[in-house]
């Protein structure tokens, strides 16, 4: 069989991948779609993020080619057909690509249409103002009270009182419809696992959300990396040899973009990879640099947009852009700390909206990294507005 990484597959070739969680039920499934004279060219185990949470699921990869179709040479899998392509992915023509490829490409295309909707969505309600309904909202007070802006606030009002038909005096209802409008993450740290690339602004806390992510996994017994990409100091390679050294971990440099690409069958061994990457505004992260090609290309990576919650949100523009052009799946939320105002988070998922993935306290190794479950973000919302409406009786009760 020719392996030549530049060979191409010819339309009569019928050429397809089928994937399934072990090897018995992806040969049942390459009988019951072509046949039983199906001829099986290559097979591999592949790791695949696991949707709506942040683990991963390892399943079998079958390339096929129906039994009447030319013997041809063939593509392997994992291939590379261009500069751009991924040593994850199957470099197959979108015409012969199989349905279980198909549908993940459907599926990730309706999940941006509908980020944009819901981004058309708040836009408008900037522009048009709060909802006459604020008022009668049961939690009106209380996410005032947390920093959650006034557009926001009338959305939430409209969802729960007219879209839902919620009752104004039924607090408890709305706190349910509150933890169902914050979209947060299924699972916890025995789950968490696969290569997660931590994308944001210089600044933003990704390296200490490397680092604490890193620590609690391998605490967890968990074989844990952290691959820092192209890091800007000597001083960022010797702090992360420190903590990797301290801790127990491994750690790894990336010096040269295509290296990421050509690493990514050695980090499957691993069962956790924190990626730590250069500025969204480097000039090595533009979307024709290898670094774009190689991660917002991946299916199996987790990408997290690492957004500092004590950001202006209004000049976050450039910032949701990139979060789309990096293909994030995530919004991780940093600088917890420097922020008093965690109801930001409800403006965060309408201007970016993507679920949570983690919640950090900053800075390493003092602070608090955490995931980001739905009860959790309201939960922690609606607490910070008790405090802060405790805190301003105690100010009037001094000041009588």
């Amino acid at each position: 069989m020719n392996s030549d990484p530049k060979s191409r597959l010819s339309a009569d070739q019928a050429v397809g991948i089928v994937a399934a969680p072990t090897l018995k039920e992806a040969l049942h499934r390459v009988r019951s779609r072509y046949g039983a004279d199906a001829r099986i060219i290559q097979s591999r185990t592949a790791t695949r993020r696991r949707a709506g949470s942040l683990g991963q699921d390892k399943v079998v990869e079958i390339l096929v080619q129906e039994a009447d179709a030319p013997r041809q040479a063939a593509a392997s899998l994992g291939a590379k057909t261009d500069d751009t392509a991924s040593p994850t992915t199957v470099a197959l023509p979108p015409d012969l690509r199989h349905d279980d490829l198909l549908t993940d490409d459907i599926t990730r295309e309706v999940e941006r249409i509908e980020r944009m909707v819901q981004q058309i969505a708040a836009q408008h309600d900037r522009l048009t103002g709060s909802s006459p309904y604020v008022e009668d909202y049961p939690l009106s007070a209380a996410l005032r009270a947390a920093g959650v802006s006034g557009s926001v606030l009338g959305t939430l009002a409209n969802r729960y009182l007219i879209e839902q038909g919620g009752s104004p005096d039924d607090e408890q209802a709305a706190r349910a419809a509150l933890v169902d409008a914050l979209p947060g993450c299924d699972g916890d740290w025995e789950s968490f696992g696969g290569c997660h690339v931590l994308l944001g602004a210089s600044g933003a806390g990704k390296t200490d959300i490397a680092l604490a992510a890193a620590s609690k996994l391998h605490g967890l017994g968990k074989q844990t990396l952290v691959l820092s990409v192209l890091p800007e100091h000597d001083s960022d390679i010797q702090r992360l040899q420190h903590e990797a050294s301290g801790q127990g971990y491994d750690a790894a440099i990336i010096q040269h973009e295509e290296q990421l690409g050509a690493s990514v069958e050695h980090l499957a061994r691993y069962d956790a990879v924190l990626i730590d990457t250069p500025s969204l505004r480097s000039p090595v992260m533009s979307e024709a640099g290898d670094l774009h090609g190689a991660i917002a290309q991946d299916a199996g990576f987790h990408r997290h947009l690492v957004v500092p919650l004590d950001l202006d949100f209004l000049d976050c523009g450039w910032l949701w852009q990139a979060g789309r052009q990096w293909n994030c799946d995530w919004t991780c939320i940093g600088r917890l700390d420097c922020c008093d105002r965690p109801g930001k988070i409800l403006d965060l998922v309408n201007d970016m909206p993507l679920p949570v993935s983690l919640l950090w306290e900053g800075p390493w190794p003092k602070g608090s990294l955490e995931i980001a479950a739905s009860e959790h973000l309201a939960a922690r919302i609606l607490e910070s507005a008790r405090t802060r409406e405790a805190m301003a009786q105690t100010q009037d009760t001094e000041l009588d």
